[in-house]
């Protein structure tokens, strides 16, 4: 699978510690904080739309993947799924914008990915691909050595009510794409979180 690389991204300095390419999974996922609440205060977001309610979750539990197969893809779960409502009748847009901060690693020169969907569906119209995938390394031959680079990125997307307050479902996964054609690639998250705000149009 060939996943298109995206340049936004911000870096944050990396430690230099030596680390072997993994050649298996080892998957574990535990949720440390999850936060709900509304907010008295408009949070930075979207010109013209009101703030609602923000939700976070963090992790402190490191989640490895990773694929054995030439120009394998592979994903895993950062959080567990986070359920969060659009105040409105059916027809109401809401635009949800979703936040990821995390320690990350992949092997050396594949490409590392975070994917973002909503409703199980991918969050393609807020600055992803057509699949949900943003890239946040790839051809680095000095990635698998370095033992974590921090990684952030958001996305903005506007989701429509079927019914009345209706729960939308975010997820925000890593993986790794074997783009070098070595056979295998491995990817891990470490500390972790999540930040997802929600919006409506602001009537004055």
């Amino acid at each position: 699978m060939s996943v298109p690389m995206a340049k936004r991204l911000l870096e944050a300095t990396a430690f230099m510690v030596r680390r072997p390419k993994s050649t298996h999974a080892v998957s574990v996922v535990a949720l440390a904080v999850v936060a709900l609440a509304p907010l008295s205060l408009h949070a930075a977001g979207p010109s013209g739309k009101k703030h609602h309610r923000r939700a976070s979750q963090s992790q402190t539990t490191t989640l490895t993947k990773s694929c054995s197969l030439k120009n394998c893809t592979i994903t895993g779960s950062m959080f567990p799924t986070l359920n969060l409502p659009c105040p409105g009748t059916p027809g109401t847009v809401c635009t949800y914008q979703v936040h990821v901060n995390a320690q990350t690693h992949v092997s050396s020169m594949d490409q590392g990915l975070f994917r973002f969907t909503i409703d199980g569906k991918s969050a393609s119209s807020g600055g992803t691909d057509s699949n949900g995938y943003v890239s946040w390394t790839s051809g680095d031959p000095d990635s698998g050595a370095i033992a974590w680079d921090t990684r952030s990125y958001s996305v903005v997307v506007d989701v429509s009510n079927n019914t009345q307050d209706e729960i939308h479902r975010i997820q925000v996964f890593v993986g790794c794409t074997d783009s070098d054609s070595s056979g295998s690639c491995d990817v891990s998250a470490g500390f972790s979180s999540m930040t997802a705000d929600v919006y409506t149009i602001e009537i004055i």
